[in-house]
């Protein structure tokens, strides 16, 4: 299980990476708006690719966490037969 909490702690910092990538992607398009411009495809097409990475990620994180809660089920059982 201690692997698993590196690997969950790997893929949370990931997450947070590509929260602050969204975040630049989306503060860039705003600025373009403020310049009285329109946000490009590729602006659009970044933030869909960011968005499924992060669905990607949290689907990883929740795979992840359903392994360590079964193993919790077993261990408790344990726990209960000493």
């Amino acid at each position: 299980m201690l692997n698993g909490g590196i690997e969950l702690s790997q893929l949370d910092q990931s997450l947070q990476d590509l929260e602050s990538v969204a975040t630049a992607i989306t503060d860039a398009g705003d600025l373009r708006e403020q310049k009285g411009l329109t946000k490009t495809r590729k602006q659009y097409e970044a933030l869909v690719e960011n968005g499924e990475d992060q669905i990607d990620n949290l689907q990883q994180q929740n795979q992840l966490l359903k392994r360590q809660q079964s193993t919790l089920g077993l261990t408790r059982a344990r726990w209960r037969e000493i």
